[in-house]
């Protein structure tokens, strides 16, 4: 039997924000309010990896900022996801200001963020959505 963690390394390729809700949907389930969860991504966009941090959902910079910094082989891009079930709004005013933030660390490091990615209680939605810097699904 394969390893289905091996199996999505070869199977699953991240080309758009559509590809991003499908995980999305999948990490609906798990239901870790407050947690954040890093899709790391090769320059296929194929999975490299995937990291949750319990309570990270309020620490996106600084986790992005450490693996930045970590030496991470074939790891190119990453998809950001935070848990915010239960929390109203979902939405708040500094995401725009985080998402800017988000994009200049991964940019110093040669590394894309693709998007970030807001998961609440029966929706989720890009927080690039409504910005003016879009999410980086157009990039190479």
């Amino acid at each position: 039997m394969d390893d289905p963690i091996a199996v999505l390394r070869r199977d699953l390729r991240f080309t758009s924000a559509a590809d991003a809700m499908l995980v999305a949907r999948g990490l609906w389930n798990q239901r870790l309010p407050g947690s954040a969860a890093v899709i790391l991504l090769d320059e296929e966009r194929q999975l490299v990896d995937l990291l949750c941090v319990v309570d990270g959902g309020d620490k996106l910079p600084d986790i992005v900022a450490m693996l930045c910094s970590a030496e991470m082989p074939n790891v190119t891009g990453l998809l950001l996801l935070s848990d915010r079930t239960g929390e109203v709004p979902a939405d708040r005013p500094d995401d725009e200001l985080t998402w800017m933030e988000l994009l200049d660390l991964g940019a110093s490091s040669d590394i894309t963020v693709y998007d970030w990615l807001v998961i609440s209680d029966h929706w989720a939605f890009s927080v690039a959505e409504f910005i003016p810097v879009p999410a980086e699904w157009h990039a190479a």
